[in-house]
């Protein structure tokens, strides 16, 4: 009688942001709130498509923001909060162009 081999089970690691407190901070700081939700969906909507395919040429869909200074650069949660909601501190972009601006620090 033939038999099917399947593949082993692999572990599968989740990655907590709120393991280390620098992060924790920040999320509570922004990304949790209320205010960074609307901010996030407003810019969406101002700047649709990612900006950074833009400059490349290419027509993508935006459906992350990115900071272009990033927030864990500010040295308290007064300076955090400021770089997390300044409108001019964002970038519409796509997942791929998201994960190539994070992968370049």
């Amino acid at each position: 009688m033939p038999t099917i081999n399947l593949p082993e089970k692999k572990k599968v690691f989740k990655k907590y942001y709120h393991s280390v407190k620098r992060d924790n901070e920040i999320h509570k700081a922004v990304y949790n709130t209320l205010n960074w939700k609307k901010l996030r969906l407003e810019y969406l909507i101002v700047h649709p498509l990612c900006e950074v395919c833009i400059e490349d040429g290419i027509i993508e869909s935006a459906i992350d923001v990115h900071h272009k200074t990033p927030i864990s650069q500010g040295s308290d949660i007064i300076e955090k909060r400021t770089l997390g909601f300044d409108w001019n501190n964002l970038k519409s972009v796509c997942k791929e162009c998201h994960k190539k601006e994070h992968n370049k620090k």
